[in-house]
């Protein structure tokens, strides 16, 4: 079947720019993992949901560890009431 060429120019920009959206993942995964940088991705629920490589090589916690526990376990007592203060905060403006 021989398409027109304004699908054909439609179904390669949907083709490229499916590799562009896979590039940049990638890019971005990447970043994540090589950074020395202290990167993490929490969930509502006051969990780690992803850390990168960083986290645990520079606290001295396994991943078990960090996933296993809330979030406010780790954080320095002086700084507790603060960072529940902001979650709260951020769980009003999201309605979660």
């Amino acid at each position: 079947m021989d398409l027109p060429g304004e699908d054909k120019a439609a179904i390669a920009l949907a083709n490229e720019r499916g590799r562009s959206v896979a590039t940049n993942n990638f890019d971005l995964e990447l970043f994540f993992e090589l950074t020395p940088d202290l990167l993490c991705v929490a969930g509502f629920d006051g969990y780690f949901k992803k850390i990168n490589p960083a986290v645990s090589k520079l606290l001295g916690y396994t991943d078990e560890e960090l996933f296993s526990a809330p979030i406010n376990h780790f954080v320095h007592p002086e700084d507790q009431n603060i960072t529940q203060q902001n979650r709260e905060k951020l769980l009003r403006i999201f309605h979660c």
